[in-house]
């Protein structure tokens, strides 16, 4: 079969949803996602999962209660320093388990993370943190240094919590609050910054873990960097669920044999 009936056939044809040529995933009946925040979500799954392994890398393992513990303390000091909802926060720190610290303890003081790659040129950069309005980023040892010469005030990913456990917290933000901004490449001028709100990306988690059936079984391999939009899957489906994610770290993701071999590595 080929042409238009192939390609009638392969979108499901007026069967899959009642429309003659539309795909499966673009229709169907509503589905209803919660009002709640994705802070809010992950802090569900956490409940439920404690001591399951919410983000491992090599020898490196965070359970759902390692994360939240230590996002939690991320996000007191974050509340300390005035971050609330609409406050837009950087991060700049590799993608190691820790990372996810990072953006959780950026959710639960109620801001919205900007991701700040220290690959990406220092103009841009520059460019990203004038443009957002920053005052603050949340950095690990080589964001400190990458980040150096900005004027931002540089807060460190916390260790795992010494003696009694953080108390817990609620995430302050509203589901029409910002939950991220993305900057666009900026291949076609300067880069532009994308600010999706915890309804959107909510409804977004919601649907595509239906569509895929995630659940507390699946476990996804992290693959995209946190300032490309397809990290939002690798990334909050997951974690949503109760599932595991596989991260792959930076060195990795440049080099054929490291994509293939990191899943067998990480398990």
């Amino acid at each position: 079969m080929t042409g238009p009936e192939a390609l009638t056939a392969t979108r499901g044809g007026p069967d899959a949803g009642g429309r003659d040529g539309a795909a499966p995933y673009a229709v169907g009946p509503d589905l209803e996602y919660p009002e709640a925040t994705l802070a809010d979500l992950i802090l569900a799954a956490a409940a439920r999962r404690g001591p399951a392994v919410a983000v491992r890398q090599w020898h490196e393992v965070l359970s759902y209660t390692e994360l939240v513990d230590r996002a939690a303390a991320l996000a007191a000091t974050l509340r300390g320093q005035g971050v609330g909802p609409e406050t837009r926060v950087g991060i700049c720190a590799g993608r190691r388990p820790e990372l996810l610290v990072a953006v959780l303890g950026v959710l639960l003081a109620g801001g919205c993370y900007v991701p700040l790659d220290r690959a990406h040129p220092r103009r841009r950069i520059r460019e990203i943190a004038r443009d957002a309005g920053l005052s603050t980023a949340v950095v690990d040892k080589a964001g400190r240094e990458a980040l150096a010469d900005l004027d931002l005030r540089l807060v460190d990913i916390p260790a795992e919590p010494a003696g009694t456990r953080p108390a817990a917290v609620a995430c302050p933000a509203r589901p029409d609050n910002a939950a991220y901004v993305l900057y666009t490449s900026g291949s076609t001028g300067r880069p532009k910054g994308v600010v999706v709100s915890h309804r959107s990306v909510v409804a977004h988690v919601t649907a595509f873990g239906a569509y895929s059936g995630a659940d507390e079984s699946c476990r996804a391999f992290g693959f995209a960097p946190l300032g490309f939009d397809a990290s939002v899957q690798d990334l909050f489906i997951p974690l949503v669920a109760g599932g595991e994610i596989a991260l792959v770290p930076d060195a990795d993701r440049s080099t054929r044999s490291g994509c293939s071999g990191s899943p067998r590595r990480t398990g």
